[in-house]
């Protein structure tokens, strides 16, 4: 089951949950869980969380997080996930799966076990490209198959299940590539990034060290444009907004010249803004508030100094 939003665990899932005939509820990468809701989770079920994020202190829970041994460690939990099933199974039929979650999350650099494996296996995945993230996902196959995945959610989370069902049944990435569902998605997305590329350059907003700018797609390309975006300006903070229904989803992204932590920035902001919530990571973090609170947003926007 897919959450509602990419960083929470709402009511309505929770609801979600109750029409299926489950014991077990496994939650994965979800960085926000409310209190109210887990606690009425844990009445009804056993529930293991596995996350990458800042720890919570959850209670009543099988809680596994690498960062509650150490806050500096960054293991997407795609990774976290690999490593726990090959402790029971052999892994070899799903580590080209593992590294295309790896990369899709950014975290090459502190898994670069998985990827070595690969390499030698499936050197077609490569292209001659270095074990980083971004040499990775903008120059190989493995980033391509990537951007092709994650249309599915750019698109709409109705074909999230679609896509991993395909994903799960492959036996090998040329199914993924030969996917009419998905090279359909992946060209729907293609297009529309263009188009805002294009809408960027004459509505983006600069205050500082800071750009702004507001996406208005009918599909959930926030988070991706950041990712893109950042790598245009390497001594800038990117805030890019979106709107979806009665509430604004933001993603920050950093130049590689700053250091500044993006999920301190999130929290800071969304404790500022009623309804709002807000985390992630060092390098990449989000926020949610109400859409009546755009103009607040932007004006504590001009205020940031760092």
């Amino acid at each position: 089951m897919v959450t509602e939003t990419n960083y929470s665990f709402e009511k309505k899932d929770l609801e979600r949950i109750k029409t299926t005939n489950n014991k077990f509820v496994i939650i994965l990468d979800i960085p926000t869980i409310p209190v109210e809701v887990l606690t009425e989770l844990t009445k009804f079920y056993k529930v293991m969380i596995i996350d990458h994020h800042k720890p919570k202190g959850y209670v009543r829970v099988c809680y596994i997080n690498p960062r509650i041994y150490d806050d500096s460690i960054y293991a997407p939990t795609t990774y976290i996930t690999y490593k726990i099933y090959e402790s029971f199974f052999n892994p070899k039929d799903i580590l080209w799966i593992t590294c295309i979650g790896v990369l899709g999350d950014h975290g090459v650099e502190s898994c670069k076990d998985v990827f070595t494996k690969l390499r030698k296996v499936k050197p077609e995945f490569f292209d001659n490209t270095k074990l980083t993230s971004d040499d990775l996902f903008k120059n190989s196959k493995l980033g391509k198959l990537v951007k092709m995945i994650d249309a599915a959610r750019i698109v709409s989370v109705k074909n999230v299940d679609k896509v991993f069902k395909i994903v799960c049944a492959a036996k090998g990435y040329k199914e993924i590539e030969k996917s009419a569902l998905i090279r359909k998605l992946f060209e729907s997305v293609k297009k529309e990034f263009e188009r805002n590329l294009k809408e960027f350059e004459k509505g983006k907003k600069v205050f500082d060290k800071i750009v702004f700018y507001e996406i208005k797609s009918k599909y959930n390309l926030k988070s991706s444009f950041a990712g893109y975006i950042q790598t245009l300006f390497k001594d800038k903070i990117i805030c890019i907004a979106q709107k979806f229904g009665n509430y604004y989803e933001v993603s920050f992204r950093r130049g590689e010249e700053l250091k500044v932590d993006l999920s301190e920035l999130a929290e800071s902001l969304a404790v500022t803004i009623k309804g709002a919530n807000g985390g992630g990571h060092s390098a990449a973090s989000a926020i949610r508030f109400p859409a009546g609170k755009f103009k607040t947003f932007l004006k504590k926007l001009e205020k940031i100094n760092f």
